[in-house]
């Protein structure tokens, strides 16, 4: 049998991808580092490994090194710099997802429950600014 082997990194705002043939008990197992395997780079509680960083029970980032805890941190800051380069009708991409067009946002970026988001024309809600890069020349992501 052959062994995967994945390099651990920052793996944020996506989640490692799976290793082919791996079922959803043991892709869990690995992110949270069962059996030596951990995907990550860094510390991190047990929901932000799993990616349910909404419920992380280390909001301020002290002992969970993840790093969607800087940017909850650091919202309003983002959501300036965001304001100050990108604006409004402006053509964004969503970050590592080629099967998704690019969209226009709406709106300016802003606060949402302690997030830094933006609302584009193709999304119901808004859309966290870790997760968009500017289009065309920008080349800038939060």
């Amino acid at each position: 049998m052959t062994v995967e082997v994945q390099e651990t990194g920052r793996w944020y705002p996506n989640q490692p991808p799976a290793f082919p043939g791996e079922d959803d008990d043991a892709y869990t197992s690995r992110l949270l580092g069962v059996g030596g395997m951990y995907p990550y780079d860094h510390r991190r509680g047990r929901q932000c490994s799993i990616g349910w960083h909404n419920e992380c029970s280390d909001p301020s980032g002290e002992s969970c090194e993840c790093p969607c805890h800087p940017e909850r941190v650091n919202a309003e800051v983002r959501v300036a710099s965001w304001n100050a380069r990108i604006g409004v009708f402006h053509v964004v991409s969503l970050i590592e997802s080629a099967g998704e067009p690019p969209a226009t946002t709406t709106s300016k970026a802003y606060v949402h429950k302690g997030w830094p988001v933006v609302e584009l024309a193709t999304f119901p809600d808004p859309v966290r600014l870790s997760w968009l890069v500017g289009g065309e020349d920008e080349g800038w992501a939060t």
